[in-house]
């Protein structure tokens, strides 16, 4: 479950008469950062979980994502993601839609077929939270002004949900307690708020690959925005008359926007110290002989969150 080896993530069986297998499939190919296989396969030695449950975990996780991102990229007009077009550039936007929605109902059959039928029910909670984020998103950018609070809650939501469920649906099929699966399910979803966080700093790097200022230009404010107008009160006027137009260089200098993402970094070290916390606590139920070599590598793993540049 590598980027080197995206095979797991290949769709196959019950024909492909209208190629729509085919077109998901070569989209596949152009899988991310695996982040969520990663946790996965890490939680599976916690609690010591088969490979052939943690796959299908692992499998539905990256498919519902990818589902996700495609409906994305179609509600935002994206062209591009990752330096690759978009889905619904490749082919139009009913089929990118309807390929989400199949990748959506390849999940569920194959959790059925599994008898995983708790873990299907958690996922389906999972996604009407990453909805629910999505609308709160906009509800945001149609406001215009906004909370750090509010930017959280949709971050738990849209980012965390998922993590979330990839954390704590291990320890369930796991049979670990009730206790330890909700600091598990808390663990990812303070993983994925950071790991928001981050991606809001990244909004104004020229190096990181993404559309610089998609979201101010998109009308929303989100968490570094937010740190900047809160150092320098004066910007708010014209950077909310910026909201939602495009743009290249804005009214703020680089050791403002510095001084703005070092803030959001500060937010990060403290949400990513609670995730620590959670992670010991819950490694003192496991049995496993390499635990300190395993929380080794996940604190690395959280560490690579707040460090990385795309």
């Amino acid at each position: 479950m590598t980027n080197a080896d995206l095979s797991f993530l290949k769709l196959s069986g019950r024909g492909n008469a209208y190629r729509v297998q085919e077109v998901i499939n070569s989209h596949l190919s152009h899988s991310g950062k695996m982040m969520r296989p990663k946790i996965i396969e890490i939680f599976g030695l916690i609690f010591n979980l088969e490979k052939e449950k943690q796959y299908l975990i692992a499998r539905s996780a990256e498919l519902i994502h990818t589902a996700s991102l495609i409906h994305d990229d179609v509600v935002d007009e994206a062209d591009t993601r990752r330096g690759e077009l978009t889905l619904h550039k490749k082919t139009t936007n009913s089929r990118a839609v309807l390929a989400g929605d199949f990748l959506l109902a390849r999940v569920i059959s194959e959790l059925v077929s599994a008898g995983e039928y708790e873990i299907l029910r958690t996922i389906s909670e999972a996604l009407e939270d990453i909805v629910e984020g999505e609308f709160l998103q906009d509800q945001l950018k149609i406001k215009g002004t906004n909370s750090k609070e509010e930017l959280i809650e949709v971050s738990r939501k849209k980012t965390g949900a998922l993590l979330a469920w990839c954390c704590s649906s291990v320890a369930q099929v796991a049979g670990a307690q009730e206790n330890i699966v909700k600091k598990c399910h808390l663990f990812g979803e303070k993983i994925g708020v950071a790991f928001q966080m981050i991606d809001d700093n990244l909004d104004f790097s020229s190096v990181s690959g993404k559309d610089k200022h998609k979201d101010l230009q998109d009308g929303l404010i989100n968490f570094t925005t937010l740190n900047l107008l809160k150092r320098y009160p004066e910007l708010y006027y014209v950077v909310h008359q910026m909201r939602g137009s495009q743009f290249s260089d804005g009214p703020w200098s680089s050791q403002q926007i510095e001084e703005a993402q070092n803030d959001t970094k500060e937010e990060v070290d403290f949400i990513l110290n609670e995730a620590k916390v959670l992670f010991a606590e819950i490694t003192m139920s496991s049995n496993t002989e390499n635990i300190l070599e395993i929380t080794q590598e996940v604190f690395n793993f959280i560490d690579q969150i707040k460090e990385r540049t795309k």
